[in-house]
């Protein structure tokens, strides 16, 4: 039976095991202590866990149930250890000191578990509480669990959303400084590496030689042709440094008009990189 409880799951298997052959007997002889903590368990709406005996037998509530997985049912009525052998590291020493009269508390706890014959990861709030018998000495743990998954998926997304803004934020904050820096500009452009897309307005792609029409569209060998050949490799070897190390630089050359004169120009540059995509700005203002 592996499938999801219904409403009255857990009270079923309670009525139908026959808990002779469990470490805790039979249940005509259970102490008022274990009936007690049973009954609060099964009843309760949150996901409730009890390990009950030397051996901690486990009863728990349909809540718990759905976050056992494909340890449900076989799980009701067993030794915890014989259930959880890969938690033990986990919850060995926190059994330890439950069981001296501590309480632990644990949040967005990750596990790994069978859910409809997959593995899946879930993040759980946990508390460990002693429960005390007729003489006050502690007979068995009583485990809470709140499933967080859906409060760290917004967390995340909120953290994921923020780094983004800020992202955006810094590259604006940048083609500021370029379009400040920039006040007699004859031409900026934009290139996306990743794609090798070289993005310009209409006068600086003129001044290298390409048809404006175009100018959004080409990679930038199509804009080191209008470059004077033996400035090209210089201009090559700044860009590279420039997406290497995120630095800003500014640089001096030549470019070859349509009529053959030869006009200087002062590029000035600031690189941004990310994971997938590095990005430089460049404004070009005449030289004196």
């Amino acid at each position: 039976m592996n499938a999801s409880p219904t409403g009255s799951d857990a009270q079923a298997l309670m009525a139908r095991l026959d808990w002779r052959r469990s470490p805790l007997g039979a249940a005509s002889t259970w102490p008022q202590s274990l009936r007690t903590a049973v009954d609060i368990v099964i009843h309760s709406p949150m996901p409730m866990l009890l390990l009950w005996g030397p051996q901690l037998t486990q009863i728990y509530n349909d809540g718990f149930a759905l976050l056992a997985g494909n340890k449900h049912p076989h799980a009701f009525g067993q030794p915890a250890h014989q259930t959880w052998p890969e938690l033990k590291d986990f919850t060995d020493p926190i059994y330890s000191a439950v069981l001296q009269g501590q309480v632990r508390t644990y949040s967005e706890q990750r596990f790994t578990l069978q859910r409809d014959g997959r593995d899946s990861d879930f993040w759980l709030d946990l508390t460990y509480s002693p429960i005390r018998d007729e003489s006050a000495q502690v007979a068995g743990i009583l485990v809470t669990a709140i499933e967080t998954n859906e409060r760290r998926r917004i967390a995340l997304e909120l953290e994921q959303r923020s780094a983004a803004s800020l992202k955006a934020q810094h590259e604006t904050e940048q083609r500021l400084q370029l379009a400040l820096a920039a006040t007699d500009a004859v031409g900026t452009w934009d290139w996306d590496i990743g794609e090798d897309r070289f993005i310009a307005d209409a006068h600086f792609a003129q001044l290298h030689g390409v048809d404006p029409a175009m100018a959004t569209r080409l990679p930038i060998s199509d804009y080191l042709q209008g470059v004077h050949p033996q400035d090209r490799a210089m201009i090559a070897r700044s860009i590279k440094h420039c997406i290497t190390h995120g630095t800003e630089y500014a640089e001096e050359y030549r470019l070859l008009q349509p009529d053959g004169q030869l006009r200087w120009v002062f590029a000035r540059v600031v690189a941004t990189k990310t994971t997938t995509v590095g990005r430089c700005a460049f404004s070009a203002q005449p030289s004196t």
